[in-house]
């Protein structure tokens, strides 16, 4: 049997208006990581730390496999970033669809200039 929370529960879904900034924006944030070798870094040390294997559900989190793929020679850079770089977006799609089925949820698109006051001023309003 659930429980009613002590405390009102505010539902909001930040949810881009533009799929095309959105897919810019995941093309960006992973370009700036791979310059960066942030993944390949980290992909390496859990190599070096753990005995694992691409089988394991941890190595199908999106860029940890197409790391691992790129770090034995399998498939070259660029085709790290685009493997990387799709999954993201679907990954992105599957988690939009999902929210737009919630019930109850307020919206707010996060690509406006002032999202984060709106959240605010939301906040305010109802509590």
């Amino acid at each position: 049997m659930l429980q009613k929370l002590p405390y009102r529960l505010l539902l909001i879904s930040l949810e881009p208006s533009n799929r095309h900034i959105l897919h810019k924006r995941i093309s960006d944030r992973f370009k700036k990581m791979l310059d960066q070798d942030l993944l390949i870094n980290e992909v390496k040390k859990i190599r070096k730390k753990w005995n694992l294997n691409l089988n394991l559900p941890s190595m199908k989190c999106i860029g940890y496999r197409q790391t691992w793929e790129y770090i034995d020679g399998l498939i070259d850079r660029n085709t790290l970033k685009e493997k990387s770089i799709i999954a993201t977006r679907q990954l992105a799609k599957q988690q939009l669809t999902w929210l737009r089925n919630m019930n109850e949820k307020i919206t707010i698109d996060c690509l406006e200039k002032n999202c984060v006051q709106k959240i605010l001023n939301l906040i305010k309003d109802i509590f």
